[in-house]
C-alpha cells in the first residue's frame, strides 16, 4: 500500500483485551505502535514511535491511527506529518488474520 505522501507501508497490529500492540513499516523504517480501546470498545486509539533502531531514519518521529470497529474489522485513517508542514492522513482498514 502506499500513504497519501506516496511512501509504502506494512501493518501487524495484534488486539488483546483493550490494549493493541504491533509493528509497521513505513517506506522501510520501523514504526513500534501501542494503543488503547475506548470504554465502549468501539474506537482504538493507536500511537507508533521510531523504533530504536531506525531512530536515525529519516521520516516522521510519529504516527497517529483512529479506528472505528465495522463487522469484519476496523476501519479509520493514520496521521504521519512529512518533511516541512506538509501532512499525510491515510484511510486505512484492518482485517483480521
Amino acid at each position: 500500500m502506499a500513504d497519501a505522501c506516496g511512501k509504502p507501508w506494512d501493518i501487524e497490529l495484534t488486539l488483546a483485551g483493550d490494549k493493541a500492540e504491533g509493528q509497521m513499516i513505513r517506506d522501510g523504517v520501523l514504526y513500534d505502535l501501542v494503543g488503547w480501546l475506548d470504554s465502549r470498545a468501539q474506537r482504538l486509539e493507536v500511537r507508533g514511535g521510531k523504533s530504536r533502531s531506525a531512530s536515525h531514519r529519516p521520516g516522521p518521529r510519529i504516527l497517529e491511527f483512529a479506528l472505528g470497529e465495522e463487522a469484519g474489522g476496523w476501519r479509520g485513517s493514520f496521521y504521519a506529518a512529512a518533511a516541512g508542514s506538509r501532512q499525510c492522513l491515510t484511510e486505512v482498514h484492518l482485517t483480521a488474520r
